[in-house]
């Protein structure tokens, strides 16, 4: 007798639990907060797609980038640099960061400590925007300037300039047509405010995060003084993507990486969760990359 109340307490609390989360995606997708049209740009198969298949599921990463306000003569960030150069300390502090006005010196390790962590904050993401534009022309201009250096080289330095040129290029290439157009622009601590100061849902998607701060001391190789406070884009809250078994023939190429080529209409909903809404397979229209 006690082992079948054990067991109908134990299926009662199975039942329990699956309403709650029934009920949760419900109401998540009782509105649309926001609806894009993602490729495997920002949707890549994963490198256990394969596994995924025979156990009759598939989940997909989102792949994002974080906008950069530095140019300078160095390549472009890499290809997924999380760094937030446009976060400042007054900025900072308003996402609830005790900060000092002064970045802690490298020989202040304690105070150093206390910086470091992260904190909640929400995020815009803005696809195949101005973001997404910029970094194609710094990829660009450093092409261009890798091949200013192949040109003015010595029969000594050519061959090394011409490999540089010839990795900017692929780089320029990969950016145009491989290369994630997602990309996180602004961050806040009301996503009704963000909402509002970027109203189109088919270009911005709000999603919570997760900010930290770090102290840097160096830059270039050399010590930088005074110190400065670098932010990164440490998490999204949620970034797969479950996909639903009537949309697995879409990605039936999703195992050979090189060859995966399909759009997906994804929605977020009131909870700011995504859910998949049609899947097409095939190459993108020429308007999905610059």
């Amino acid at each position: 007798m006690r082992s079948r109340r054990l067991f109908l307490a134990g299926a009662a609390l199975i039942i329990a639990v699956n309403a709650v989360i029934l009920a949760g995606a419900v109401w998540n997708r009782s509105a649309e907060e926001a609806r894009m049209t993602l490729t495997q740009r920002e949707l890549p198969p994963g490198w256990n797609h394969g596994l995924e298949q025979e156990r009759s599921a598939i989940s997909l990463q989102l792949a994002w980038r974080v906008m950069s306000h530095e140019v300078g003569e160095a390549p472009p960030h890499p290809h997924y640099s999380r760094e937030v150069d446009w976060l400042d300390l007054p900025r900072l502090r308003a996402l609830g960061f005790d900060l000092p006005d002064a970045a802690p010196a490298r020989s202040d390790e304690a105070r150093r400590r206390r910086i470091d962590g992260d904190r909640g904050a929400w995020l815009v993401l803005e696809l195949d925007g101005a973001a997404h534009a910029a970094a194609v022309e710094a990829a660009r201009r450093h092409m261009e300037r890798a091949q200013a250096q192949v040109d003015v080289a010595t029969d000594a330095t050519r061959a090394e300039f011409a490999h540089r040129a010839k990795a900017a290029r692929e780089a320029l290439d990969a950016e145009r047509e491989e290369r994630s157009r997602l990309f996180v622009i602004d961050a806040g601590t009301d996503p009704a405010a963000l909402r509002a100061r970027y109203p189109q849902r088919d270009l911005y998607l709000i999603l919570g995060g997760r900010i930290g701060v770090t102290v840097q001391t160096w830059a270039a190789g050399e010590p930088l003084n005074p110190p400065r406070y670098r932010a990164h884009v440490t998490a999204l809250d949620v970034e797969s993507l479950h996909v639903p078994a009537r949309f697995h023939d879409a990605l039936a190429t999703a195992g050979n990486r090189d060859a995966a080529r399909y759009r997906l209409d994804v929605a977020w909903g009131r909870r700011h969760e995504p859910w998949l809404i049609a899947a097409q397979r095939g190459s993108p229209s020429a308007g999905d990359s610059n």
